[in-house]
């Protein structure tokens, strides 16, 4: 998230993630932390105001990503609730929640070198521009000025 939308295995190879809806698909869900998002709100996020065809589309590309996601070996990382669809972190590090927890403990720290190397670890967590690859709708071009303000 803090760069290109990227799905590493627990070997530490890459997924690939095809087009810029799946992983716009991968960050709007990690951006929910485990909370479920409704279909009506990853149309809004993915498509903004270009035209959805079918009412599916979402479920199309949930089912997507998981196949993908089941060729690596990889547990799902998906899950269908009544709510809508949430990323299933499990083991998984999600590179923005990292950054926030080192930000927090750099605020929190007694030792002012302390805070500097906490600091330092989070920045060295950014590899670029946020959500590279994924779709430049008007919510995701919010969430990718927020994510800059953070850095800054």
């Amino acid at each position: 998230m803090l760069g290109p939308v990227e799905l590493v295995a627990t070997d530490g190879s890459h997924v690939v993630l095809q087009g810029n809806k799946m992983r716009g698909l991968l960050a709007a869900l990690a951006l929910e932390g485990g909370r479920a998002v409704s279909s009506e709100r990853l149309i809004d996020t993915l498509w903004g105001e270009q035209e959805v065809s079918g009412a599916n589309v979402v479920q199309v590309l949930v089912s997507k990503l998981r196949r993908v996601v089941a060729a690596t070996g990889e547990p799902d990382l998906v899950a269908t609730t009544p709510a809508g669809y949430q990323v299933v972190t499990g083991t998984a590090t999600i590179d923005l929640t990292l950054f926030e927890s080192l930000v927090d403990q750099a605020r929190s720290a007694d030792d002012p070198g302390a805070s500097a190397v906490l600091l330092e670890r989070a920045l060295g967590l950014w590899r670029g521009a946020p959500l590279g690859g994924a779709p430049d709708t008007e919510v995701l071009a919010g969430v990718r000025t927020r994510l800059m303000e953070m850095r800054n």
